[in-house]
């Protein structure tokens, strides 16, 4: 399969960026695999890249990660706290960028 681009004028906001940034160099550092899920993912593959408007419903990016046991989830999550640009939210799981 060839590898899809996403052409200059259907760009991914610069705070999507931003966030996608700071969540994969914090997983890379610590050697956590991930990928990007959810509506987020859709949007990207459908519209971004293939010019199909999605009518995206929520503004959240969900990630998925492969980690070993609870504590490599934490130094994940304190990576991403201690940054300063994340905060915890109600559910375990789920951080705000900041």
């Amino acid at each position: 399969m060839r590898p899809s681009t996403i052409p200059p004028e259907r760009p991914v906001d610069p705070l999507t960026i931003e966030v996608l940034r700071a969540v994969i160099g914090s997983a890379d550092r610590l050697e956590i695999p991930i990928f990007v899920a959810g509506a987020m993912a859709r949007d990207i593959v459908l519209y971004r890249v293939h010019g199909f408007d999605p009518e995206r419903a929520t503004s959240d990016l969900d990630f998925a990660v492969m980690v070993s046991d609870w504590s490599q989830f934490d130094r994940l999550k304190a990576s991403l706290t201690d940054s300063g640009r994340f905060v915890q939210s109600a559910e375990q799981q789920s951080l705000l960028f900041d």
